[in-house]
C-alpha cells in the first residue's frame, strides 16, 4: 500500500458494486483468519507427529507466514478505507429516483459500516428550473436538492450541459455551471 502517487481515484459504476467492493477487505479478513486457524492446527499436528516419530519438526510454515502477511495487508487496507485522513469519498448521482436511492444507500453504508462520512456529495445533470418545470420534474428535483443539502456534508450541484460532455471545451463550460455548498 506504499505508493509514489499522491492521489488514487477509483471511479465505480452507479450500482451496488461499489458497496460490495468496499466490503471485500473485511470479508477476506474473515476467510484469512479462518485459514490461519486451520493452518496453525495443521502445523501443530505436524509438529506433534514429528515429535512422536522422533523427527526434527520445522515450526516455520511458509503458507502460514504468507497468511499472516495477507492478514496484515488487509488490516491496513481496512484502516485506510475508514480513515478520513487517508481517503475521501465523493458520491455522485443525478437527481432521479434510482440514482438518489443508490446515493442514500451509499451514504448509509459509508456512515454505518465504514464509520466515515463522504467528503462531498455531487448532483450531476441538474436541470435549470424552467427546463425542470417543462418536463414536470421540478418538484422532484427540488426535493432531491434539499435532501442532498440537508445531509451535513458539502455538496456540489452541476447543471445539465444540454448535451453529452465530449471535449475539454465542454468540461470548461461545466466549470461555470458548478455550485458548491460547503458545510
Amino acid at each position: 500500500f506504499k505508493s509514489s502517487f499522491t492521489y488514487v481515484v477509483v471511479d465505480t459504476p452507479p450500482t451496488g458494486i461499489t458497496l460490495r467492493t468496499l466490503l471485500l477487505p473485511s470479508l477476506y479478513l474473515t476467510w484469512i483468519e479462518k485459514l490461519i486457524t486451520i493452518r496453525e492446527r495443521i502445523v501443530s499436528l505436524r509438529y506433534a507427529i514429528a515429535k512422536v516419530l522422533g523427527r526434527l519438526a520445522e515450526v516455520k510454515d511458509r503458507a502460514l507466514v504468507r497468511l499472516y502477511e495477507m492478514k496484515k495487508d488487509l488490516n491496513l487496507l481496512n484502516e485506510v478505507l475508514r480513515s478520513p485522513a487517508a481517503v475521501s469519498y465523493v458520491v455522485v448521482a443525478v437527481p432521479e429516483p434510482l440514482p438518489m436511492y443508490e446515493l442514500e444507500e451509499t451514504i448509509n453504508f459509508l456512515t454505518g459500516k465504514l464509520k466515515i462520512k463522504p467528503r462531498l456529495l455531487v448532483l450531476n445533470k441538474v436541470l435549470r428550473e424552467e427546463v425542470a418545470e417543462k418536463l414536470g420534474v421540478s418538484d422532484m428535483q427540488k426535493r432531491y436538492l434539499e435532501s442532498i443539502r440537508s445531509r451535513g456534508v458539502s455538496c456540489a450541484l452541476i447543471e445539465h450541459l444540454g448535451k453529452p460532455t465530449e471535449s475539454l471545451t465542454d468540461v470548461a463550460e461545466l466549470e461555470e455551471r458548478v455550485r458548491v455548498f460547503k458545510h
